[in-house]
């Protein structure tokens, strides 16, 4: 088997990203069927000691990765688009000395409270404010956007930059991740079947042409956007497969794989707009 893929070494003076196009023989994917349904992020341990949640509401959705004498602590609030970027966040934290906690419920984006979730989430987003304050938390990130399997539709989060202009206040810093191209069929099982060529589809087809990072009332100081959209869609093509590694788990989940391998740009990209 012949996969041609691209590697991509940063960027030269312009802004253009460069690649090599490289043939390399009997390459396996990765992660491969048997994984790939469980590669999502997951921190080291449950949340415990000065760590744990005071809120009932949070038990067993808390989980840390805490060196010792951290520098930094970062909290990870939101869905399961959140937790994709563990795979990115957890190796930038170890780089440099941060501790990571994330607070995750399924199908719970974060914001305060809106009519268009349920009860438990508003519930839950409540409580993971609160222990946003009332921890030593430095910053929080989360995924400011909401991508449409079926359009170029983007929209802001429902209530996060209420959310966001709260934490701000108490001088935490907030950094929202755009969220990623979301499809009507399965892209693994796409490039399983049809092979990965078969399943890319243009950027302009899947994101709107700039991010709805303008909030109404304008954006706070201390608010920070990153946008990997460049790297998941790489030359205005989102693949199923970028390397040899497989991008998507199913219709609209990153592998842990492939955000991990975008983990130095990612830091990069935290830091830049962080102000760390």
């Amino acid at each position: 088997m012949v996969v041609t893929y691209h590697i991509w070494f940063g960027r030269v003076s312009g802004g253009v990203d460069v690649f090599l196009l490289i043939s390399a023989f009997l390459l396996s994917l990765i992660p491969g069927p048997t994984q790939i349904s469980a590669d999502w992020g997951e921190l080291e341990s449950a949340c415990s000691g000065e760590d744990e949640p005071g809120s009932a509401v949070l038990d067993g959705h808390c989980r840390v990765t805490a060196p010792d004498n951290p520098a930094r602590t970062i909290l990870v609030i939101g869905d399961s688009h959140a937790q994709q970027w563990l795979g990115a966040v957890e190796p930038m934290a170890g780089e440099s000395n941060y501790k990571v906690v994330s607070l995750l419920m399924g199908a719970c984006s974060f914001g305060i409270e809106s009519e268009g979730r349920s009860q438990g989430c508003n519930d839950f987003n409540a409580a993971a404010m609160a222990y946003a304050l009332e921890h030593d938390v430095d910053a929080v990130i989360t995924v400011a956007s909401a991508a449409s399997k079926d359009s170029t539709e983007e929209r802001i989060v429902d209530g996060l930059p209420a959310a966001a202009r709260e934490l701000t206040r108490h001088g935490i810093v907030v950094v929202g991740v755009r969220d990623n191209p979301r499809y009507p069929f399965n892209m693994y099982a796409c490039s399983q079947s049809e092979g990965a060529s078969a399943c890319a589809t243009d950027r302009s087809l899947k994101l709107a042409s700039e991010a709805p990072f303008n909030w109404p009332g304008g954006v706070p100081d201390g608010v920070g956007f990153v946008d990997m959209s460049d790297l998941i869609c790489p030359a205005g093509v989102c693949p199923p497969v970028i390397g040899n590694v497989n991008v998507y788990m199913d219709t609209n989940h990153l592998t842990a794989t492939y955000a991990g391998s975008m983990s130095d740009e990612f830091s990069a990209r935290f830091h830049a707009v962080s102000g760390w």
